[in-house]
């Protein structure tokens, strides 16, 4: 967050921000970012290439991938819109905390798998229902009626921006098999071409014979 955003928020409100005020501009921020760069034009970029005209001369078409992203916890669960340390620490399924030290055994993996965190249309009414009460009702991001519905799989009030981009090029069903973890799933849609990176050169793509084009993936 900016340094002068105490101030705006003060002035606006009356109030210094509270620490669930900031971490839910801090989320909020980081997915806006995201929108911003997965924008209209790299979503273009990355479904159907952009040709460049490389130092060869021979022109390719590139399909821009993100090549990896690296995230410890705090970061994670920012990403994936979960609470940190909440009730249900987990990105990945809703085990709750008193559940952790059965991590590795058989029990455990079975709830894992029966827990997977979904991206069902409950959880995205919870999600819209909630920032409905926030941002219409002008309730706080932990109020009771917040709480009540996301507290109990350690939702917050945020939506993952690259998921929402994705899911507008597919089907409904598609998006509703996503993970909840959706930020993680769908950065791997992005990643999943990186190996093997080939080049194929057709020359019977191009208009002219003599300029053929490469696919780089």
């Amino acid at each position: 967050l900016p340094d002068n955003f105490h101030d705006f928020f003060t002035e606006i409100t009356g109030s210094g921000p509270t620490a669930e005020i900031l971490a839910h501009c801090r989320r909020e921020l980081m997915h806006g970012v995201w929108a911003k760069i997965f924008d209209g034009d790299f979503m273009e970029a990355y479904e159907h290439g952009i040709v460049l005209e490389c130092q060869d001369g021979i022109s390719r078409r590139f399909f821009p991938r993100v090549f990896t992203y690296s995230a410890d916890y705090p970061e994670k669960v920012l990403l994936a819109c979960i609470r940190n340390l909440g009730k249900c620490p987990c990105p990945r399924c809703t085990i709750t905390k008193d559940k952790i030290a059965g991590l590795g055994t058989k029990n455990d993996m079975n709830a894992r798998i029966k827990l997977e965190r979904t991206d069902n249309p409950t959880y995205q009414r919870h999600v819209d229902d909630a920032r409905n009460w926030v941002y219409q009702e002008g309730n706080g991001v932990k109020s009771a009626g917040v709480e009540r519905m996301l507290e109990p799989e350690s939702l917050v009030p945020t939506k993952v921006r690259l998921d929402l981009k994705l899911c507008a090029r597919r089907s409904t069903s598609h998006c509703r098999t996503l993970s909840l973890n959706a930020f993680q799933n769908s950065a791997s849609i992005f990643t999943k071409c990186l190996f093997p990176t080939f080049c194929m050169r057709s020359s019977w793509a191009s208009s002219s014979p003599s300029s053929p084009i490469s696919y780089v993936y």
